[in-house]
């Protein structure tokens, strides 16, 4: 049974600010920036570098920074969090393998907790990231959907080989659909949130290029024969909708989702 732990990691927060300021999101640098609270100034700093050891000692410097300021909230939410998630652990590893009829990966996941990344996770890695700023309850939703798209990735992998060297939108799209679905959806889970996080309509709002397949997909799910009928019918949706982005666009040259 795979087991989370909930760590603080700077230098991996550090990395991971960098790599998400660099990908090509789907809802915008700005957008990006904008949710991060990170100012004009330092975001420039940290974008015009190319590589992470080239802005690493800036990177890292930035964020003990920004982890000082909520020092007490990040050591609060790294045990209340632990707490809470620990209570729905073994039924959430269970529900998701059964319903993906796919093994996890690892025998121990990370989540790294910050104060300006909501949520990331990471394709190949054991390491997701989330917010330390939220309530311990409310917390679960999203950081399951960022552990559901790292073992999601796994399956997309199996269903469609050519997505493991070319992460193109339609494939991250998918995912993050399909997680969405599972999450907001299926019955297996509805309990397992506290009830403000229930649901499917109100997630993936930064997301807008998604809105007209996410609705499209909503009674599939429940008339779904199976998770991976379920995800090619949302790849093949994805891929032919007017919402999307050009399928040339590459999003994470370096792994990170």
């Amino acid at each position: 049974m795979p087991k989370v732990k909930f760590i603080v990691d700077i230098e991996y927060d550090a990395m991971t600010t960098w790599n998400m300021l660099h990908m090509q999101d789907p809802a915008g640098r700005e957008s990006r920036i904008a949710s991060m609270r990170v100012s004009a100034n330092d975001a420039k700093k940290l974008i015009d570098t190319d590589t992470f050891e080239e802005a690493k000692d800036f990177a890292i410097e930035y964020l003990e920074k920004r982890h000082a300021a909520k020092r007490q909230q990040i050591q609060r939410a790294k045990k209340d969090y632990q707490r809470e998630w620990d209570k729905i652990n073994d039924v959430f590893f269970d529900k998701t393998k059964a319903l993906t009829e796919h093994a996890w990966t690892h025998p121990t996941y990370k989540v790294v907790l910050s104060p300006l990344n909501e949520g990331v996770s990471d394709m190949r890695g054991d390491t997701v990231v989330r917010s330390a700023l939220e309530d311990s309850k409310d917390q679960l939703r999203i950081t399951a959907h960022e552990l559901l798209m790292h073992h999601t990735w796994h399956v997309i992998w199996k269903l469609f080989p050519e997505s493991e060297e070319n992460p193109s939108f339609e494939y991250w799209a998918a995912n993050e659909l399909v997680t969405n679905a599972v999450l907001g959806l299926d019955p297996g889970f509805k309990d397992l949130w506290s009830k403000k996080t229930r649901g499917y309509d109100k997630y993936l709002r930064n997301y807008p290029q998604l809105d007209e397949v996410k609705m499209l997909l909503k009674d599939e799910y429940k008339e779904k024969r199976s998770f991976k009928d379920f995800m090619k019918e949302a790849y093949k949706k994805v891929a032919t909708s007017s919402g999307t982005l050009d399928e040339t666009i590459h999003l994470f040259p370096r792994g990170i989702t």
